[in-house]
């Protein structure tokens, strides 16, 4: 047997990198022990084997990677994937990254270290957590009102990264650590020290915000993202936590907070 025949192999391949599964083309190829014109030589054909044709020798690991991205599905569900349409794996992949984030605050993130502060009328009210029923939201803020949001640390890596997960999508929130308070601060800052404060003018219901706390810096892609107010796509929510993972656990930390945002007057 020549080999598995993979109908758009191209795109399937290239899939892996739109879904943040790999960094770049050159990443696949090492994850399978072979050369980025070995990959090349699969989609394009070569002496004695058709194009679209990845090696029986490495299919086993090249059903892998699908697999490993897809860890709800079973082998024989990965293979038909693979031996059919593009867009039918692409469909699967796209929603993953999301799915996969959501597992890793499950496992990983602390829902007890946030405080929340109100900028009421020139004053800062810090918000009390009440006892909650599971799945019930940490906090209740009226759309307009002006908030900011605390993370105690015992960690003093120094790059952070915050996320907004909102009805509508996900958003970069700019923050700042205090090393000397060991802090985690949404939205961090004015250049003149004084706090800042974030307001929700648009959606209503239950936003999740996240803060990430490593020893090595954030995808730039990330940052740039929220420097310019692009919301990230599901290949940078997927680099991010490909970074996050990364680091080792011991020094990395993660910390997760819900808020429902209700109109004016309801409680």
């Amino acid at each position: 047997m020549i080999g598995l025949s993979v109908p758009e192999l191209r795109r399937k391949l290239q899939l892996l990198v739109e879904t943040g599964q790999f960094a770049s083309r050159a990443e696949i190829a090492a994850a399978l022990g072979r050369s980025e014109i070995t990959l090349r030589g699969w989609v394009n054909g070569s002496s004695g084997t058709p194009p679209d044709t990845v090696p029986s020798r490495t299919e086993k690991a090249f059903r892998g990677l699908y697999a490993r991205a897809l860890p709800d599905l079973s082998e024989d569900r990965v293979r038909e994937l693979l031996l059919g349409p593009a867009d039918d794996l692409e469909n699967l992949l796209r929603a993953a990254p999301d799915r996969s984030l959501r597992d890793l605050l499950v496992r990983e993130a602390d829902r007890a270290s946030a405080a929340l502060f109100l900028d009421e009328s020139g004053s800062l009210s810090l918000v009390r957590r009440a006892r909650r029923e599971k799945g019930t939201p940490q906090f209740h803020v009226e759309i307009g009102q002006a908030f900011r949001i605390e993370f105690s640390t015992r960690s003093r890596a120094v790059f952070a990264l915050a996320l907004q997960a909102a009805p509508g999508g996900w958003g970069v929130v700019p923050c700042t650590f205090d090393r000397d308070r060991l802090r985690i601060h949404l939205p961090g800052a004015e250049e003149n020290g004084e706090v800042s404060f974030l307001i929700e003018d648009n959606e209503i219901g239950r936003h999740l915000f996240i803060a990430a706390q490593a020893p090595s810096a954030f995808p730039a892609e990330l940052l740039l993202a929220g420097r310019d107010g692009i919301p990230p796509d599901r290949t940078l929510l997927a680099h991010f936590q490909r970074h996050f993972e990364a680091q080792e656990k011991s020094a990395r930390r993660l910390f997760a907070v819900e808020i429902e945002f209700t109109e004016k007057g309801v409680s």
